[in-house]
């Protein structure tokens, strides 16, 4: 099974951002952070801006408007993905019913040609 790699997000530069760019920048990366890194960005981006209140409030509130959001699109992503290993699956069976069939029916031919030809024989 293909080993799962863990996402790591890249807030360098994320002060630099427009408004509009930063809320884009948590609803597309938040989702995928762990709880850890979530924390790390915290700190990284939001506690440096505590000396203005306001703005740590408005950020805070757009963090919140945001997880709802950011955590159905990781619950839809991962039906979505549920949905993709099953269809997988069934392709693999389906792949393996269809050269089990195949395999017999190779067989029946066999068996009936050899029975044509037993007759053959039995009517010479």
């Amino acid at each position: 099974m293909k080993e799962k790699t863990q996402f790591i997000p890249d807030y360098s530069n994320y002060h630099e951002l427009s408004q509009d760019d930063q809320r884009m920048w948590r609803f597309t990366n938040l989702y995928k952070m762990t709880q850890d890194q979530i924390i790390d960005f915290y700190e990284a981006c939001i506690l440096p801006l505590e000396s203005d209140e306001k703005l740590k409030q408005a950020i805070f509130e757009e963090l919140r408007a945001d997880m709802p959001k950011a955590l159905l699109m990781r619950e839809e992503l991962q039906q979505e993905l549920d949905d993709m290993k099953q269809r997988k699956l069934q392709f693999e069976n389906a792949k393996k019913d269809a050269e089990t069939d195949d395999v017999k029916s190779i067989c029946y031919t066999d068996i009936m040609q050899e029975e044509e030809q037993q007759q053959m024989e039995l009517n010479e």
